[in-house]
């Protein structure tokens, strides 16, 4: 499964946003990092949620975190 690292305070600001906005179930899509026209653009999270009505609502995306994990 592919994963990605993204910042906490972030993750909870996108979170807050889809409750807040009364937000049933979302989908996050990790993307690959893509190189455009030589411009370099990092992994990220992107979120789309659905109301229980079926409103569904793009909450755009987080980047992933430039760092691997020492494990």
């Amino acid at each position: 499964m592919k994963s990605i690292s993204v910042s906490v305070p972030e993750l909870l600001a996108k979170v807050i946003s889809i409750a807040g906005d009364k937000m049933s179930y979302v989908t996050i899509t990790l993307n690959d990092e893509e190189i455009d026209q030589g411009e370099k653009y990092p992994p990220f999270a992107h979120f789309e949620a659905m109301s229980e009505e079926g409103m569904t609502v793009d909450y755009e995306s987080i980047d992933s975190l430039d760092f691997t994990w020492n494990a």
